[in-house]
């Protein structure tokens, strides 16, 4: 049963992919990054009711993924926290063993 809240926690990884993308996206369609960004965030704040609810990913299934316009979204789940890994491009193969697996 999941607990009623989790507690969401970006490792400095996640942080710096989320920046990374943000950038990319600011050089094509300056317009659409920063709605971009916050969408992400607000979507991966969900995951403190029901993290659960997200499928495992395909190359690891001790972690799971969220989907957000096509970026993956990595995370495991603790006893009370959801950690979020890294953020995966479209068509990009998340690798666990870069996370020190």
């Amino acid at each position: 049963m999941e607990s009623d809240q989790y507690r969401v926690v970006w490792t400095l990884a996640a942080q710096w992919k989320l920046k990374e993308i943000v950038a990319q996206i600011l050089e094509a369609a300056p317009s659409r990054a920063i709605p971009f960004g916050r969408k992400l965030e607000r979507a991966v704040a969900t995951l403190s009711r029901s993290p659960l609810r997200c499928s495992r990913t395909p190359e690891n299934p001790s972690y799971r993924q969220l989907v957000v316009k096509r970026y993956r979204v990595i995370f495991h789940v603790n006893t009370d926290e959801v950690i979020i890994a890294t953020i995966v491009y479209p068509y990009q193969i998340f690798r666990s063993e870069k996370l020190g697996e």
